[in-house]
């Protein structure tokens, strides 16, 4: 992802973007957890571009365990989990879960 992120402003898309200060990321499950990294829960991947994150159903039991999902400061926030998916949504919408862990901005 960060070579993804470091080549777009000289890609051939770059025309078609207004600015790469501001950059979403959306991703389901893995994809999810990877979009939480670059978000700040961890260090090594941060990156200051990514200000808002939308999380599908996203594995982020390594965060809960090492209590790194406060460290995602500066992004909204938005996460979606399945009514059938009883592995990982429960586990956002708890008390003190991954919901409540989140700093605001968050949906």
């Amino acid at each position: 992802m960060h070579r993804v992120l470091d080549a777009l402003p000289s890609s051939d898309y770059a025309q078609y973007i207004k600015s790469f200060d501001q950059i979403g990321c959306m991703g389901h499950s893995m994809g999810g957890y990877t979009c939480m990294g670059l978000a700040g829960a961890w260090d090594s991947w941060k990156r200051d571009e990514i200000t808002s994150i939308a999380l599908l159903s996203p594995w982020h039991k390594p965060y809960m365990v090492q209590d790194r999902i406060s460290n995602m400061t500066n992004v909204t926030t938005l996460y979606q989990g399945g009514s059938k998916d009883r592995s990982i949504t429960p586990d956002l919408i708890e008390p003190n879960g991954a919901f409540d862990q989140t700093l605001p901005a968050k949906y």
